[in-house]
């Protein structure tokens, strides 16, 4: 139905639309390689509250800004959703210029993305200090920053409690694969043609 709503449009109106949407992607896509460049140069030695002598300089890649994101980030939901987050949020901006309505479905994809991140928490607090096959021993702490973070850490707890190991494995298979489908279906129609 969009389709038929934007051709009884005026000409003007619809090419107004489209300059708006693409000045859109491409914030979207300038937040979204902040977000990646802040990620990649987080140094813990950066934070004055944990370092003494406080550091003069961030050497982060995003400034102070930059630096306090990607720890925000890092503490909610540990290294492999901070990462997703960034992954996700490239993929949003990817998506906006395929999109005739780019808030369309936006809740669904929201709700997708979040539970891929939380699933990305649960799954790295859950292999938090076990040794893996062919990858070694996974420390508790991972270069200053607690892995899964909060939320993984809350949630790995929670499920683990609740369901014991078999089931936090099906509940969080079960939603990563909600959590993609929705997602899916969001970013999808983002690169349709």
């Amino acid at each position: 139905t969009t389709g038929t709503q934007s051709s009884c449009l005026p000409e003007g109106h619809v090419r107004s639309r489209q300059i708006i949407r693409e000045v859109l992607g491409f914030f979207a896509f300038g937040a979204a390689f902040f977000l990646i460049a802040s990620l990649y140069s987080y140094d813990i030695a950066d934070d004055p509250a944990r370092v003494y002598p406080a550091p003069t300089r961030i050497s982060n890649l995003g400034g102070v800004i930059g630096f306090q994101l990607a720890g925000l980030l890092f503490r909610s939901v540990g290294v492999l959703g901070a990462w997703v987050t960034g992954l996700l949020s490239l993929l949003f901006a990817g998506s906006i210029f395929g999109k005739e309505e780019p808030t369309r479905d936006l809740f669904q994809g929201v709700v997708g993305g979040v539970a891929v991140i939380l699933c990305a928490a649960v799954v790295e607090r859950f292999f938090a200090g076990r040794t893996l096959l062919f990858i070694g021993h996974l420390g508790e702490d991972l270069g200053g920053r607690l892995a899964g973070g909060v939320w993984g850490t809350f949630l790995e707890h929670w499920l683990n409690r609740s369901f014991s190991s078999v089931g936090l494995v099906f509940a969080v298979a079960i939603t990563f694969a909600t959590g993609i489908a929705l997602s899916a279906e969001f970013f999808g129609e983002g690169w349709r043609t």
